[in-house]
């Protein structure tokens, strides 16, 4: 299977985006329950 060189690119950033969300909604999630 070939990927273009861009969609690749696209796909990492899109990637990068969804785990640094995933990370920061986790560490809320952590404070909020710690918290109560």
């Amino acid at each position: 299977m070939k990927v273009p060189v861009e969609g690749l690119e696209e796909l990492v950033d899109e990637t990068k985006k969804c785990l640094s969300d995933a990370i920061k909604n986790k560490r809320r999630h952590f404070f909020e329950y710690s918290k109560s």
